[in-house]
């Protein structure tokens, strides 16, 4: 069991610094899940763990030691990419033996070891097969193979599920979570895709332009994210945000948008009005946590339908609001939102308890 720390990280390219003071440890058997945007540093900071990218600044450690400055090849490290890079000439066998010839493992132990990630991996009838004989989903497996095989202190994957389609990648996740806590190897998994992160991580790690913008558990992540970048990222449809102004009355304090006033809880209200520089704010609001009527209700404001989308047990309902459109999901069973039309007109309030307010300027979130 092998943890993973991290400290002020800086990883430079050139003239140009990729990753900034990055901090963070993955403990000893966790599976945490580096995720962002194209360019974000991700497999910058993947390579800086495995030695492959210098580190100009700050520590790499492993299990408590420093590695540095330590070449690649003394880490014990393995990784899988998202081409797999097998070797097309040698079967699945082969592919597996190759590391541990390279090893000097006697051949009883190689066997051994073969035999095992075969079981594992339900792999065992297809050991003699080429890889141009296998599926997306297979040459996955034989790419997640050739690494336990080698039984690491820690496996590092680089979007290992990315050339699968969208079936597979549900599937092959599963399997993969599953392998990863039955062995408990100390894993860092990079993804763009927020639901693979999601679906996979104990541990998320949000990273944009070589900095980490908030780092939590899945929950946490979606309930409460730090900022407006993480908010944007996570959820599908992803969240809505709409310029909205604090407003305070009798010392309750709510938030202003369109014709819709959202009252909300007296200590969060009070916090955020004396802590935002400016009444002038964003409102964030996930689309589950719109409530639509054909009637108005209390709290409700008037807007209109723009287009709906149904996709299987729920309906996407785009709405004209406050001079913008908005997206709403609800139940496809509801038969009024089932039978919406275009510019039908519909009343529509928001979930006090899920509203997320940030600064304008900054994108921090409040409370």
């Amino acid at each position: 069991m092998t943890q993973i720390q991290l400290e002020n990280v800086r990883v430079t390219y050139g003239n140009q610094d990729i990753v900034h003071d990055v901090s963070f440890t993955v403990e000893s058997g966790e599976l945490a899940v580096l995720v962002g945007r194209s360019g974000s540093g991700k497999t910058s900071l993947l390579r800086a763990i495995t030695g492959y990218a210098p580190v100009v600044a700050g520590r790499v450690l492993i299990g408590g030691e420093d590695v540095t400055r330590r070449p690649a090849a003394k880490r014990d490290i393995a990784m899988v990419f998202q081409n797999y890079a097998l070797y097309p000439h040698m079967t699945v066998r082969e592919n597996w033996a190759f590391p541990l010839q390279a090893a000097k493992l006697p051949r009883a132990e190689r066997d051994a070891r073969i035999a095992r990630a075969a079981e594992t991996l339900q792999m065992r009838r297809l050991l003699d097969r080429y890889p141009r004989e296998l599926s997306g989903g297979q040459q996955q497996r034989v790419a997640m193979g050739r690494a336990l095989v080698r039984q690491p202190q820690i496996f590092l994957l680089d979007e290992p599920l990315g050339a699968l389609d969208a079936k597979l990648r549900v599937e092959a996740r599963s399997a993969f979570k599953t392998l990863q806590r039955e062995l408990g190897t100390t894993t860092v998994h990079v993804t763009h895709d927020q639901t693979e992160a999601q679906a996979l991580g104990s541990k998320i790690i949000v990273l944009d332009e070589g900095t980490i913008q908030q780092i939590g558990t899945p929950d946490e992540i979606y309930d409460a994210p730090a900022n407006r970048f993480v908010a944007g990222l996570f959820g599908s449809p992803p969240m809505n945000f709409l310029d909205a102004e604090l407003t305070r009355q009798n010392g309750d304090v709510g938030v202003t948008c369109g014709q819709m006033t959202i009252a909300l809880p007296p200590q969060v209200g009070a916090h955020i009005f004396d802590h935002a520089p400016s009444r002038q704010v964003t409102l964030g609001i996930r689309p589950e946590a719109i409530r639509q009527s054909p009637d108005a209700i209390e709290g409700s404001a008037p807007a209109s339908v723009y287009v709906t989308e149904p996709l299987g047990h729920n309906v996407i309902v785009d709405i004209r609001f406050s001079d913008q459109i908005i997206r709403a999901r609800g139940d496809r069973d509801d038969d009024r939102l089932a039978n919406l039309q275009p510019d039908d007109p519909v009343y529509i309030r928001f979930d006090a308890a899920q509203v997320h307010v940030f600064d304008r300027v900054t994108g921090q979130r409040f409370g």
